[in-house]
C-alpha cells in the first residue's frame, strides 16, 4: 500500500475534497489524521500532478460513492477472501488508509456480490467507526452563513444549525455468515434487504462497538477535574451520600456529577432506572434521604453509564463527533454533561462552521462566566478548541 510516517499537505487534500465532495461522500473516516498521511505519501512518490486526477477518477470507479481504506495487515483485522475479492473488482485502486490497521475508518464495497460489506471484521479495533459514520450520515446542505449571528431570531438560528448538520440519512447494519464468520454490511434505511441473508445488529452490540470508537477514560478523567476535582464528596465510612452541587440551586447530587432532586423530576425517574441496573436494593427516596449511600464502585458504574448517555447525545447533536481531535470530543461531552453546551446554539453553530475563534468568544459570552461560576471548565473548552484549530482539521 502507501508508504507511513510523512506530513500532511493539507492545502491539497482540501482542494481535493473541495473540488470533488461528492468523491467522500459516505466515506468513513475521510478527515483523520491517518488518512492525511496516507495522502501526503502520495506526495512524496512524486505524484502531485497525478494524485488529484487519479482521486477524481474514483468516482467513477465506485459509482458515486465512496473511497476504500484498509491496510496491508489484513491477517489481523481482514478476511482474505474479501479483500481478493476486491483486488479482482478494483485492481486500480489505490486505497487511502490507515498506517497500522488500527486506527482509521473503512469504507463498504461499492458493488459487485459482497455490495454493502465492510472491508474491517467485527472484531476490528475501529470498526465502530465506520458504523458510527454509516448511522449518522447526512445529505449535507449548501449553506451560506451569514457574517454575523447577531440580530438572527430563535427560529432563524434553529434552521441554520439544522441546515449545517444536513439532512439525516441513516444506514442499517446487518450481519450474515460468511466462510463460517459474522460480517457486518451496511445499506441506506430506505432499502430492502433479504431477510434470509442479513439480520440487523442487536442495538446493544451496535451501541457497544459504536462507543468503543470514542476514548471513554479520557472523556470521564475530563469530566471529573471539573465535577469532584480531588475527590468525591460527602463519604461516610466506605459509602457516598447526596450533596448539594456547587452552583447557586444547590442541586442534590451523588457521586459524580449525577443530578437527583425532586425540583427537577426528569432526574427522578431517570436515576431510579439506573439504580436498578446497579444495584436492586438502591432506590431514589433511600438515596434523597441520605439512608442510603453509593459505594465506589457503584459510583463509578452510575458515572460511566452517564458519561455513555451523553456521548450519544452529544453524537446526535454533533454528526460529525467521532471525526473530532480526541479533547474536543471530550469537551463536548462534557458541555452536555454539564448542561451549559446545550444552552448555547450560537456556539455550537460556529463551531460547526469551523468558526472557531468567534466560536470561543461566543461561549464565554454568557452570565455565568461573567460572574466567576465554572471559569476553568469554560476555559478548558475553548483550550479544547485551540487543540482542534492546531491539529489543521478545520479552519477559517
Amino acid at each position: 500500500m502507501l508508504e507511513n510516517n510523512t506530513s500532511f499537505n493539507r492545502a491539497l487534500f482540501n482542494d481535493v475534497v473541495e473540488k470533488s465532495k461528492d468523491m467522500t461522500n459516505e466515506f468513513s473516516s475521510i478527515n483523520t489524521e491517518q488518512n492525511f498521511k496516507q495522502f501526503d505519501s502520495l506526495l512524496n512518490l512524486g505524484q502531485q500532478e497525478g494524485t488529484i486526477n487519479s482521486l477524481l477518477e474514483k468516482r467513477d470507479l465506485f459509482g458515486g460513492t465512496r473511497l476504500a481504506a484498509f491496510s496491508e495487515d489484513k491477517n489481523k483485522d481482514y478476511d482474505d477472501y474479501i479483500l481478493d475479492y476486491y483486488y479482482q473488482e478494483f485492481p486500480d485502486s489505490s486505497a487511502l488508509g490507515g498506517e497500522d490497521g488500527t486506527t482509521h475508518g473503512v469504507s463498504r464495497i461499492p458493488k459487485g456480490q459482497y455490495r454493502g460489506r465492510y472491508l474491517k471484521r467485527m472484531n476490528h479495533p475501529t470498526i465502530g467507526l465506520a458504523i458510527l459514520s454509516d448511522l449518522n450520515y447526512r445529505n449535507e446542505a449548501n449553506v451560506n452563513m451569514p457574517e454575523t449571528l447577531n440580530g438572527l431570531d430563535t427560529q432563524q438560528l434553529q434552521n441554520l444549525e439544522r441546515d449545517l448538520d444536513g439532512t439525516s440519512s441513516p444506514f442499517k447494519i446487518y450481519t450474515t455468515k460468511e466462510e463460517g464468520r459474522d460480517v457486518l454490511y451496511s445499506f441506506p434505511s430506505s432499502e430492502s434487504v433479504s431477510r434470509d441473508r442479513f439480520t440487523e445488529l442487536d442495538g446493544e452490540e451496535r451501541e457497544r462497538m459504536v462507543l468503543s470508537s470514542y476514548p471513554l477514560q479520557d472523556i470521564k478523567k475530563y469530566i471529573e477535574q471539573h465535577e469532584i476535582p480531588g475527590k468525591v464528596p460527602n463519604k461516610k465510612e466506605n459509602k457516598y451520600y447526596i450533596y448539594g452541587d456547587s452552583g447557586s440551586n444547590s442541586y442534590g447530587t451523588i457521586g459524580i456529577g449525577h443530578l437527583i432532586d425532586t425540583r427537577r423530576p426528569s432526574s427522578i425517574e431517570s436515576t431510579r432506572r439506573k439504580l436498578n441496573r446497579i444495584n436492586p436494593s438502591l432506590t431514589v427516596e433511600g438515596v434523597i434521604s441520605g439512608e442510603q449511600g453509593l459505594t465506589f464502585s457503584e459510583v463509578q458504574k452510575l458515572f460511566e453509564i452517564d458519561v455513555k448517555e451523553k456521548i450519544v447525545v452529544a453524537q446526535r447533536q454533533f454528526p460529525k463527533l467521532h471525526t473530532y481531535p480526541k479533547e474536543m470530543q471530550a469537551a463536548i461531552v462534557d458541555g452536555y454533561f454539564w448542561g451549559m453546551l446545550g444552552k448555547s446554539r450560537k456556539t455550537r453553530i460556529l463551531l460547526k462552521s469551523n468558526r472557531f475563534e468567534e466560536a470561543k468568544k461566543e461561549w464565554l459570552d454568557n452570565k455565568t462566566f461573567r460572574t466567576g461560576e465554572s471559569r476553568y471548565r469554560f476555559q478548558n473548552f475553548n483550550k479544547a478548541i485551540d487543540v482542534w484549530i492546531n491539529s489543521g482539521r478545520g479552519g477559517e
